[in-house]
């Protein structure tokens, strides 16, 4: 798929550059943006840029207050030929991703575990805000962008978590994260309150680049994982999406997803301000 290919192309574009400064992720995205504009070019897609938004902000929101963005939105509708197989390969006409660098040149103060934190609130976001049509099949994609200046365990908090490995070492695990039992550390990473009752099944398909030495260095890590499938439940609350090309979303299973993302949304305005949609 495109969006793959645009990825592969990131060693070579990043490598273009030894000096980096400022906002890293901004940069992940603008390197990925570009190599899909070159996806695009190779294919005589006209106006290729029309096809890709960053900092696209998720439907259903006020106009005022905090605005939720996605880091990139590829709009793929157009680009390729109308043949329904391929969603059987995970093509989605509306692909929306989020990005997360790790880099030593731009370390944040975070630790380890507030790092995994914020990744599971971006898988969170990408699984639950995006809109869904009734009786339609899934239109959106789902993908999560990690690139590292050094391996991932340097940044993460693998330890006693055995879902996380996983997404580095298998090219389609199948995930359950369970933050009933994790630390308030983690949990203030994704919401500022004490407590959360939520829980993920995910199963994903990971595309990886890594070095074969980290010499001479800056050398990068690098991992998009696209969210095949998804089970969330949250407060009491939850959703459900196998992901499959036949699968077309009811009307049940719709006022489903907007409750769950009610409730996320709820959460996340207590701590930002005013972000509730519906």
């Amino acid at each position: 798929m495109l969006i793959e290919g645009a990825f592969l192309k990131l060693p070579e574009l990043m490598l273009s550059s030894h000096s980096y400064s400022g906002n890293v992720e901004a940069m992940v995205v603008h390197y990925l943006s570009t190599g899909l504009q070159m996806e695009l070019n190779s294919r005589s897609v006209p106006f290729p840029y029309n096809h890709i938004t960053v900092e696209m902000p998720y439907p259903k929101q006020n106009k005022t207050g905090t605005v939720l963005r996605a880091d990139l939105l590829f709009e793929a509708k157009g680009t390729v030929p109308s043949i329904s197989r391929l969603e059987q390969y995970g093509y989605r006409e509306m692909q929306w991703l989020e990005a997360k660098s790790y880099f030593s040149k731009g370390k944040s103060r975070s630790s380890k575990t507030q790092n995994v934190g914020r990744l599971v609130k971006d898988i969170m976001r990408l699984c639950l805000l995006p809109e869904e049509y009734q009786g339609s099949i899934r239109q959106n994609g789902r993908y999560v962008l990690l690139v590292f200046d050094s391996e991932p365990s340097n940044y993460l908090a693998f330890s006693g978590r055995d879902w996380l490995p996983k997404i580095f070492e298998e090219r389609t695990p199948k995930i359950n994260i369970d933050l009933n039992s994790e630390k308030l550390s983690l949990i203030s990473s994704i919401i500022k309150q004490r407590s959360l009752s939520a829980e993920l099944n995910l199963t994903l398909s990971v595309t990886h680049f890594k070095p074969s030495s980290d010499m001479p260095s800056p050398v990068y890590w690098g991992y998009l994982i696209r969210i095949d499938k998804f089970s969330i439940s949250l407060n009491g609350k939850m959703i459900q999406s196998n992901g499959d090309t036949h699968e077309r979303w009811s009307k049940d299973k719709i006022m489903a997803l907007e409750e769950v993302r009610s409730e996320f949304l709820m959460l996340l305005k207590a701590d930002e301000g005013d972000v509730i949609t519906s």
